[in-house]
């Protein structure tokens, strides 16, 4: 039965937030005033309330005579049509531009599914000894944790409605089935996030512990120019026009000694001259020490070299850094390897 109502729950959370989406577009394309959308969706609600009342208000008073499993009130049919009138009465009372909570309606359409299937199982002679009201609760759990896609937080949400864990197992199957059937992307608040990362008010909190993570070679671009110091200026200036960089790395016998910026280029002045001792990086330093170097020295690039050795590896640059973090971003969303370490 519980899986059956997870199935339930899922099939109603899908028309739920697809009528719900669909009639705020509706009416978001409608050439009226703002303040004429409401009422027209009022009047809408109302017109249906006066043949089905009990869409009207928040719905806890009806849903709670539901549960009780009063046939006087409600035959199964009902049950059901209430549950998708409200679907449609929380459309077009919040699309139209109203003001009201989503997570109220959430409840009592769960609850009125739970109640339905439970009544449907009754009405044939099976899970007798089930409440009703049991049932719909574990309804309410499972179709808002799927719409919302807070299966846990639901779960511990219902546990406290019912000072218990008792049917924590029931719910958990429930809620489980409804989540794994609606899709990722099929949640009532279209501005949730993935995870915490991508949360305006978390990014910064992780922006930073995962440029530490990262590390220099994952960056860092082997394709540099460089030029032996007795190279001559009119080589030098070449070689910094075909490769568009900042400053060429100056060696002597293959150590790096430094580097000529190509704003400081003088033709009456030779090589050696010009070389400037430069911030430089290693290997396996963090992006974000690296970073922090560019912004001492004042330059978008920096040498990477052997500490010991000074021979040269690369540069890495202001620019590589961003794209192996919004790529390191975009792998952690799909939970792939990270990037630190590798080679």
């Amino acid at each position: 039965m519980y899986a059956l109502l997870g199935l339930v729950c899922a099939a109603g959370g899908v028309a739920y937030v697809n009528c719900f989406y669909k009639i705020q577009a509706l009416f978001q394309r409608l050439k009226l005033p703002n303040f004429i959308k409401p009422a027209i969706g009022g009047a809408i609600v109302g017109i249906i309330a006066m043949f089905v009342p009990h869409v009207l208000g928040t719905g806890y008073g009806w849903l709670q005579i539901g549960i009780f499993n009063d046939p006087t009130f409600f035959p199964l049919w009902m049950l059901l049509v209430i549950a998708l009138l409200k679907i449609l009465t929380t459309s077009f009372s919040i699309g139209s531009g109203g003001s009201a909570g989503i997570f109220g309606p959430g409840l009592v359409i769960g609850g009125f599914l739970g109640a339905f299937v439970a009544t449907g199982f009754h009405d044939i002679g099976m899970f007798e000894s089930v409440d009703v009201s049991t049932v719909a609760i574990i309804g309410m759990v499972a179709f808002f944790g799927g719409v919302s896609k807070s299966p846990l937080s639901t779960i511990v949400i219902g546990s406290e409605m019912t000072r218990g864990y008792t049917i924590l197992p029931a719910m958990i199957v429930s809620v489980v089935i409804t989540y794994s059937i609606m899709k990722l992307d099929t949640t009532i608040y279209k501005s949730q996030v993935t995870d915490r990362s991508q949360s305006p008010a978390h990014k910064k909190d992780y922006q930073i512990p995962l440029l530490k993570e990262l590390l220099v070679k994952d960056a860092m671009d082997t394709n540099y120019p460089s030029m032996s110091i007795t190279s001559s200026l009119e080589e030098i200036s070449r070689k910094i026009a075909n490769y568009g960089t900042e400053n060429i790395l100056i060696t002597e016998e293959q150590k790096f000694v430094g580097a000529i910026n190509k704003n400081n280029l003088n033709k009456n002045s030779n090589t050696a001259s010009l070389v400037k001792s430069i911030g430089v990086t290693t290997l396996d330093e963090s992006l974000y020490d690296a970073m922090k170097k560019m912004s001492t020295n004042n330059t978008n690039e920096l040498p990477v070299v052997d500490s010991h050795s000074k021979r040269i590896f690369g540069i890495v640059s202001l620019a590589g850094i961003i794209r192996v973090y919004d790529l390191e971003l975009s792998e952690s969303k799909d939970k792939k390897t990270r990037l630190s370490g590798s080679t």
